[in-house]
């Protein structure tokens, strides 16, 4: 039960981003940092107040910190995307996030009685050139019979062909990661992110994770091939006879194919509809542009929905208590009262 206790506060811990002594701070009544590492180290357990107290200042429930442990999710594993500028406690606490999120989702399909979700065969294909992203963009579209048509829901699309999809909060740096835990594998995209580049994110993240894509640039071809396909997109391009669009006719087809300004005009690039030196003159022109028009608006509001169908569905046959129905949510039981009562 230590050593259970002492894994579970380390991750919360880390998870916060929070340092021994700052965790110490937020406490009442107080612990100091040298007997915080002593409950880490399992050398010691808490009493019920200091385990009351832990949970306020971590902001998790006391089953949370009691709760079985399973084995951690080592940030080196995890496939980011610009982690240069982040750093090395930022990356743990974004590791802690998806080790906590992971854990919640896998309990919640052993609870069900389902087994971990397997992601539809693509042939083994690897992406190491640019011929290879398109070909594997057509081949997945094709072995999730999607056609050449838009995308409506990306999160949804890859929630229903096996892969678990994390939206979560992170420095402005980190667009997203992929990997594997547990059985699961899963894709992350940055929460505070318009959906327009969530969703080209969560793509670039499939590109690494299912065909084996160690190149950034490959991985966003593939992306801008799965969710702009050469057929449809080429139709409503050929609309403008090789001229650039203007920002009004971009945001038509931004709406359309759910995809960004920026991509819509590279893709256009990469399939010879525009020159080079057109692609140049749009990224000159917008360049000091922190948003694109549309952005406010955004539409596409794509969020994980499965996990939190499968605790509802939990609750509505009375398999799991409210309590457990909120830890798994990481909600409070009030809001998951109300979401219970909505359904």
């Amino acid at each position: 039960m230590r050593r259970i206790f002492a894994e579970n506060l380390k991750l919360a811990r880390t998870m916060r981003g929070l340092s021994l002594k700052a965790l110490s701070a937020r406490m009442s009544p107080p612990v100091t940092p040298a007997a915080l590492s002593y409950y880490e180290s399992g050398r010691r357990f808490p009493g019920s107040a200091h385990l009351i107290s832990l949970a306020k200042a971590l902001d998790v429930s006391p089953d949370y910190l009691m709760n079985p442990a399973v084995e951690p999710l080592d940030v080196a594993t995890l496939s980011f995307r610009s982690l240069a500028s982040t750093s090395k406690r930022d990356r743990e606490a974004i590791a802690a996030k998806a080790q906590d999120a992971l854990r919640r989702v896998r309990e919640s399909m052993i609870l069900s009685g389902g087994s971990v979700p397997s992601v539809s065969p693509v042939g083994g294909m690897t992406i190491s050139d640019e011929d290879l992203a398109e070909r594997a963009a057509s081949a997945l579209r094709k072995a999730w019979d999607l056609g050449v048509d838009p995308i409506k829901d990306v999160v949804d699309l890859l929630e229903r062909n096996g892969l678990v999809v994390l939206s979560l909060d992170m420095p402005g740096g980190v667009s997203g990661f992929c990997g594997e835990w547990g059985g699961v594998r899963f894709v992350a995209c940055n929460a505070s992110y318009s959906s327009f580049r969530r969703r080209s994110t969560l793509l670039h993240e499939v590109a690494h994770l299912l065909f084996g894509c160690d190149d950034e640039r490959l991985a966003q071809r593939f992306a801008g091939a799965f969710l702009l396909p050469r057929e449809s997109f080429g139709e409503v391009w050929g609309r403008f006879r090789r001229r650039c669009p203007s920002d009004g006719e971009l945001l038509i087809m931004k709406k359309m194919f759910g995809a960004s300004m920026s991509a819509i005009v590279m893709r256009a690039a990469q399939l010879e509809f525009l020159s080079e030196s057109q692609k140049k003159g749009f990224f000159i022109a917008h360049r000091r542009k922190d948003r694109e028009p549309g952005d406010e608006t955004d539409e596409f509001r794509e969020t994980p929905s499965l996990f939190r169908s499968r605790v509802f569905a939990l609750l509505q046959d009375e398999r799991i208590t409210l309590s457990k129905g909120a830890a798994l949510l990481g909600e409070t039981v009030e809001r998951v009262r109300l979401g219970l009562a909505a359904k």
